[in-house]
């Protein structure tokens, strides 16, 4: 987990094309055309791999933040 580390500083995660970014290290990509249905999916693969113990918890913690907040912004907007 160590390489996870130095790649991911979860001071430097502020966007969610960053989370994107993380999970598609893990060979994970996400664009089914809706936003919407683009953030959740993406919180259920940032869940299989902290579950799984590939990321730390910091980044997982971090990436959630950003995944909810945008969730909120959209359903706000929508």
């Amino acid at each position: 987990m160590v390489w996870v580390d130095q790649l991911f500083d979860e001071t430097k995660i502020k966007y969610f094309y960053q989370v994107l970014d993380i999970l598609k290290t893990f060979n994970v990509y996400i664009h089914l055309g809706c936003r919407l249905d683009d953030l959740e999916l993406a919180e259920v693969e940032l869940n299989r791999l902290f579950k799984a113990k590939l990321i730390e918890k910091k980044v997982y913690l971090k990436s959630l933040t950003i995944i909810e907040e945008e969730i909120r912004k959209e359903k706000n907007d929508g």
